[in-house]
């Protein structure tokens, strides 16, 4: 199991006896490589290398976000290196993303692209000037090498996805990542959804009580929760 350094420290251990949340987070990061197993049933192998490599990837994004206040969830060692791993095993064609802001879970997204050598990423985000350092430009942290897998375009969720996936006809990967209200994630999902046919949704920001509804909403029972992030099997 691959635990970052920043977490095998005394300071982060009395954080964490005080903050339930901070041991919730602490024991799905010992369990992600058993999620991972179960929702993807890839090679232990397979997940353990990806993992690795997300977590160089992870590091450059640290250190490029180190110096401002806001990091966001996606430099943590769950949400972004999951989504890597899940890219790399599945080898999409097609991923949507909603919300982009700095760019870290795209850097992810798109690296693992690349290293398929095969795939799109089509973001959507609505410049959340909240989430996003100030004086850059949305999806800063994505590197040159990797934009010519990527489309961004600007503007609601809520019109812009039906006409991407009715254009697009098909969906491989779906993320969730920009307005964190249960009936938002299930406009979404139920959307994306219809246009998965074997693929996986995911979602973040998910509080445990969405779950049931998420789950019967969209007809899925394979399911696995990353502390807040909600990976669904279809």
């Amino acid at each position: 199991m691959i635990v970052p350094l920043e977490y095998l420290n005394k300071k982060y251990f009395k954080a964490m006896i005080k903050n339930p949340y901070q041991i919730r987070f602490f024991i799905d990061l010992v369990q992600r490589e058993q999620k991972l197993y179960r929702i993807l049933e890839a090679s232990t192998k397979e997940i353990k290398y990806n993992l690795s490599k997300a977590e160089e990837i992870r590091r450059e994004i640290y250190e490029k976000m180190k110096n401002y206040s806001y990091h966001g969830a996606m430099v943590s060692p769950l949400e972004g290196p999951i989504i890597y791993c899940i890219v790399r095993i599945l080898k999409p064609e097609i991923v949507i993303e909603t919300g982009v802001a700095n760019g870290a879970s795209s850097t992810f997204i798109l690296n693992a692209l690349e290293e398929n050598n095969k795939g799109r990423l089509y973001s959507i985000d609505l410049l959340s000037k909240e989430l996003q350092v100030k004086e850059k430009e949305i999806g800063w942290l994505i590197p040159k090498e990797l934009r010519h897998r990527w489309n961004l375009h600007l503007g609601d969720s809520k019109e812009l996805l039906p006409k991407f996936l009715q254009q697009l006809g098909y969906v491989d990967i779906f993320l969730h990542d920009s307005l964190h209200t249960l009936e938002h994630v299930l406009f979404e999902l139920r959307i994306a959804s219809a246009y998965i046919k074997s693929g996986i949704l995911i979602a973040d920001d998910v509080h445990p009580s969405w779950i049931n509804k998420i789950c019967n909403a969209l007809n899925i029972e394979k399911h696995e929760l990353f502390n807040d992030l909600l990976v669904l099997k279809k």
